[in-house]
């Protein structure tokens, strides 16, 4: 008699053993004595089902898990058998590199062979500091939609290192912090703290609510310069529970301004010589190091932003804490030529005079109030975008013109205007309105927003006098007026609009048949449109999803 206490993993083996119970023609026997804890290893036979199977049925249903379990190993074999192969092949790979003397080439795929064959668990702290000073305002879409693309679905940075890296098991924990500028005082940060106090989540959708939040609530920052060590600074600070226990860490900030001290000017910067607290960068760049983190300096305005981002990155790679040569990554949101030949929304117009041209004749009546608040619309635009140096001046016209603002900052401009009636001529506000722009300081550049719901026989002239204008200005500065002309509602001569705009290079015509798409001009003049924004949404995301997913799985991860 045989006593068995294991279930064979295979049938041949267990049909050999029966064999060796009947030697030289005798009959033998086989019996089994199984541990129920044994089942569940081998068979996934759970602890105690056994009991409820019927005796007639026991051994039936033990070859049944045997061959369920034969089945995943073999599953388990193909794919391993698969992996092999690929690992085979890129061995190859690399030693042909090493044969045609491709150092380089075999450099990276050394590398690659390493970290697929290298089994382990990897946490990812990434931090993202996001600029919520009024100038964001313009990128709170594409803010979100970004880090979306980043967190969540197949594009997600985590999606991306699983593909890369099968065998490695990675965690991804996020936090938020949202900052504004030295000036906003206690509203300046704004962190969102999860279990425990810890400012690191797994959860992305709650990151992403939380980041929506934040992100929407955009406002503040009077100067140009924004807080950037501050944000850097406050980010290492964290030290609760779970706070930068990641393998990988990293800050990405995501920003369309100059750090102070780094502004195209020192009028645009109250704090171009010492940072309040003391910060200085080599001191946050001693510290960026000293905590093992990396930064991703994320611009939506690389031209606003180029003067602080090399110095950070020289500091960064000279610094002597930076033993192993790592660098800053720098991912221009936007690309420069775009900024650059921008008319409107960034850098290029910091300070500006905006003369108001508005038609107040007798057919206006019924949309004054309308008109009124839309341009108070207009200047909201412009004091969340931090333009509070901006000068307001507004021309009130019918058959003749009067000035009833004139070179006020826009914090004092008036909100209420009166309107007077009469006729509709558009010389004498032509006139007034080029009068007003010869005031206009050499800290600021003029721009005229000449609105009407008419038509007048002196359109030329009108024409005339801003032609004349024109030339002054780009004598002056070397660029062409610029001239907004805007038709309202119907009854407006397209061709005397035209006539008009075209005094000057930078002149456009826009068109408005009710309040609301006269309030969609007026915030697109004033610098708030997110056409460029959209149209590079796809690419943006794609760019700086492809920058940290590199960076970490190649980089940090060799």
């Amino acid at each position: 008699m045989l006593f068995k206490l294991f279930f064979s993993s295979d049938m041949s083996e267990e049909v050999q053993i029966q064999g060796r119970t009947a030697r030289q023609g005798k009959n033998g026997s086989y019996q089994l004595i199984l541990l129920d804890t044994d089942l569940e290893d081998d068979f996934d036979i759970k602890v105690g089902s056994s009991d409820k199977w019927p005796r007639s049925q026991f051994y039936s249903k033990l070859c049944d898990a045997r061959e369920k379990s034969l089945e995943r190993n073999h599953v388990l074999m193909e794919t391993n058998i698969s992996a092999a192969k690929k690992k085979d092949e890129a061995t190859n790979i690399y030693f042909d590199a090493l044969l045609d003397s491709n150092y380089s080439r075999a450099k990276d795929l050394f590398k690659e062979l390493y970290l697929n064959m290298k089994k382990t668990t990897m946490d990812l702290d990434l931090a993202f500091a996001i600029d919520i000073t009024g100038s964001m305002t313009a990128c709170k879409s594409i803010s979100i939609s970004l880090i979306k693309y980043l967190l969540i679905g197949p594009n997600s940075i985590l999606t991306k290192l699983k593909v890369k890296f099968p065998c490695t098991e990675f965690t991804l924990r996020i936090a938020i912090l949202g900052f504004r500028d030295i000036d906003d005082g206690s509203n300046q940060f704004e962190e969102i703290c999860w279990d425990a106090s810890s400012h690191f989540s797994e959860n992305m959708k709650d990151v992403l609510r939380a980041a929506k939040t934040l992100i929407s609530s955009s406002s503040g920052g009077a100067d140009i310069a924004e807080d950037h060590l501050g944000a850097i600074q406050r980010c290492l600070q964290w030290n609760s529970t779970g706070d930068w226990e990641g393998t990988i860490k990293a800050i990405l900030l995501l920003t369309d301004a100059p750090a102070h001290g780094y502004a195209p000017s020192h009028n645009f910067d109250n704090y171009d010589v010492r940072h309040p607290l003391g910060l200085t960068m080599d001191s946050v760049v001693e510290d960026i190091l000293e905590k093992d983190v990396d930064l991703f300096l994320c611009s939506f305005n690389p031209v606003a932003t180029e003067k602080f981002e090399k110095e950070i990155f020289q500091t960064y790679c000279n610094h002597p804490s930076n033993v192993e040569g790592r660098e800053v990554t720098l991912v221009p949101l936007v690309p420069k030529p775009v900024v650059q030949n921008a008319t409107s929304g960034m850098m290029s117009d910091c300070r500006k005079h905006n003369i108001f041209v508005l038609d107040e004749s007798g057919s206006m009546a019924h949309a004054w109030a309308g008109v009124v608040s839309v341009y108070n619309k207009y200047m909201n635009n412009r004091r969340q975008r931090q333009h509070d140096s901006d000068l307001i001046s507004v021309v009130q016209f019918s058959a003749s013109a009067r000035v009833t603002c004139q070179l006020q900052n826009i914090v004092n401009a008036p909100a209420n205007l009166k309107q007077k009636g009469g006729g509709t001529r558009f010389s004498p506000a032509a006139n007034s309105a080029c009068v007003l722009a010869r005031t206009t300081p050499q800290s600021h550049s003029s721009v005229i927003i000449f609105m009407s719901d008419g038509r007048a026989i002196d359109s030329h002239e009108a024409a005339n006098h801003f032609s004349v204008l024109n030339q002054e200005v780009k004598n002056r500065t070397g660029a062409d007026l610029e001239l907004h002309v805007i038709g309202f509602g119907g009854r407006t001569d397209t061709r005397q609009l035209q006539e008009i705009a075209g005094a000057s290079a930078n002149g456009r015509v826009h068109t408005a048949s009710d309040i609301d798409g006269l309030s969609k001009v007026f915030v697109q003049i004033s610098g708030g449109g997110n056409d460029v924004a959209s149209v590079l949404e796809a690419e943006i995301s794609k760019r700086i999803s492809d920058a940290v997913t590199n960076r970490l799985s190649v980089e940090y991860l060799g």
